[in-house]
């Protein structure tokens, strides 16, 4: 056997660490990672939300139960105002909402009317709300006619925007003292920017020539759009049922109102 001398082990050693920081480096090489500016997806919002359907489709379910409403003011937005009430029904545990319908009084010469349209899953048959309609009383039935005008107006409005998001980041990098025969991985911290796409909504001037039924227009009520809902509710496939309006009573209001149901306890709402 040769002896070692004390230059071949210097050598030897070198090589060793050579190879030890080829092996390390290929290794976090290949690795898998994510590349810079790198944000996981968020988690589907839709997976979650309340849903909108028929009363018998809750049959046989032990869910609890109760109402809830919203007043609704003159120049209101119907398509923010059904976002607003579904929002409001998620907060409170909801996880399903039927009966819901939009309620709009009107002054008539023959007296004060309330015009009801319901908000159905967009699979909803109109049966019902047809029987209902045959057979109510004729001189409790004010048949509304629609008319095209030009209006200026608000309107609820959603679009995609990019915003700038600063993050900082940290990288470790691996380092090799070939003097001390040690090595060591180092911080480096650095910040970056990049623009993402986020969802903003906001009410808008808008002049056009609109159709609508003419308590609509008395009250400026603009209403819901239901395609604009569905594209960042996906759930939300709704629409809406033609109005019936008839005598109102005394304490009667516009408002929008449905019946709330969920499994666990359905808190009151108190960011309205």
């Amino acid at each position: 056997m040769r002896p070692v001398t004390g230059g071949s082990f210097h050598r030897a050693s070198i090589r060793l660490a050579a190879l030890l920081l080829a092996a390390l480096l290929l290794a976090f090489c290949a690795a898998p990672r994510a590349p810079a500016g790198y944000q996981p997806p968020p988690a589907r919002r839709d997976a979650a939300e309340v849903r909108v359907v028929d009363p018998e489709k809750l049959d046989g379910l032990n869910l609890n139960t109760r109402p809830s409403a919203f007043i609704i003011q003159r120049q209101a937005d119907g398509t923010e105002l059904v976002i607003r009430f579904l929002e409001s029904a998620q907060a409170q545990g909801a996880q399903f909402v039927t009966e819901l319908r939009i309620i709009l009084e009107v002054e008539r010469p023959e007296g004060r009317f309330e015009c009801t349209s319901y908000v159905y899953p967009e699979d909803h048959s109109f049966t019902t709300h047809e029987q209902r309609l045959v057979s109510m009383p004729p001189k409790a039935v004010y048949v509304p006619k629609s008319v095209t005008t030009t209006v200026t107006e608000y309107q609820y409005q959603c679009q995609s925007v990019m915003k700038p998001v600063t993050r900082t980041r940290t990288d470790y990098n691996y380092q090799y003292d070939y003097y001390s025969k040690s090595s060591r991985m180092v911080p480096q911290t650095r910040t970056e920017t990049t623009y993402e796409s986020s969802q903003e909504c906001k009410s808008v001037p808008v002049t056009r020539s609109v159709t609508r039924m003419e308590y609509q227009l008395q009250y400026q009520y603009v209403p819901p759009q239901w395609q604009t809902i569905a594209v960042y509710h996906p759930n939300w496939k709704l629409k809406e049922s033609e109005p019936v309006c008839t005598l109102a009573g005394e304490w009667a209001m516009s408002r929008i109102e449905g019946l709330l149901h969920g499994q666990g306890a359905l808190e009151l709402d108190e960011s309205r």
